[in-house]
C-alpha cells in the first residue's frame, strides 16, 4: 500500500516525468561551477531501474521543489541566482533552466519554447546560444531587481535580465516576478522578449 507521500511522489512523477533527468555527477558540478548554495533546493534522489553498475542514481527535480529564497533575500543574492539559469542555457540545458525557476503558467513555457525564442532572435543562427558573460553592443547589459509593495497573488517586485548572445549583450530580456508565499520568494519565468 502506497503511503500519502508515496502518492503525492507518484504524482509529480506523472506529472513532472516529462522534464527528463539530470544524473548527480551532472547536478553537482552545474551547482559547483554556478556557485549555487545547497540550501536553496531540495532534490529527491532515486535509483533509475538498470544494474547499478553505471551511476544510475539519479536527480529529479521540478520547479515544485525548488525552496524558495527568504523575504530578506538580497537582490545579489537573486541576480546570481539568475547567472545560474543564464549558465544551464549557456550549457544548451534548457530541461534544466526550465527546471530552475517557477514559471508563469499564463506563458506556457517549455524547455523546447525557451530554446526557439533563443535561436530564433535576432540573425537566427541555429549555433547561437546565451552566454553569461557579454561584451556591451550598442546596448549595456541590464541586471536590475524591482521591488513592490506585495500586491495581488504575491507579486512582490520583478527582475530585467539582458541575456548575452554568443558573448554580445543583446536586445533578448528576460523577465522574473518576484513572488511572496507561506514559504517565502519565489522567482518565476514571467517572459523572454525583445526590450
Amino acid at each position: 500500500m502506497v503511503g500519502e507521500q508515496g502518492h503525492r511522489a507518484l504524482s509529480r512523477k506523472r506529472w513532472f516525468g516529462w522534464l527528463g533527468r539530470i544524473n548527480v555527477a551532472q547536478w553537482e558540478r552545474i551547482h559547483r561551477d554556478c556557485q549555487l548554495p545547497d540550501r536553496r533546493h531540495h532534490f529527491r534522489m532515486e535509483a533509475a531501474a538498470g544494474d547499478g553498475s553505471r551511476g544510475t542514481d539519479r536527480v529529479s527535480r521540478t520547479p515544485c521543489l525548488v525552496k524558495p529564497f527568504p523575504i530578506s533575500a538580497s537582490d545579489d543574492d537573486l541576480l546570481r541566482f539568475i547567472d545560474g539559469w543564464a549558465a544551464l542555457l549557456e550549457r544548451e540545458d534548457y530541461r534544466s533552466a526550465f527546471a530552475y525557476t517557477d514559471q508563469d503558467p499564463a506563458m506556457e513555457w517549455t524547455p523546447e519554447i525557451i530554446r526557439k525564442v533563443i535561436k530564433e532572435h535576432g540573425k537566427r543562427n541555429p549555433d547561437q546560444k546565451v552566454t553569461v558573460k557579454g561584451a556591451p553592443s550598442d546596448v549595456a547589459q541590464r541586471k536590475e531587481v524591482t521591488r513592490t509593495a506585495s500586491g495581488s497573488g504575491g507579486l512582490a517586485g520583478e527582475i530585467w535580465y539582458d541575456l548575452n548572445i554568443d558573448g554580445v549583450v543583446s536586445d533578448l530580456t528576460a523577465t522574473f516576478d518576484l513572488v511572496v508565499d507561506a514559504e517565502g520568494l519565489r522567482v518565476r519565468l514571467n517572459d523572454i522578449h525583445v526590450m
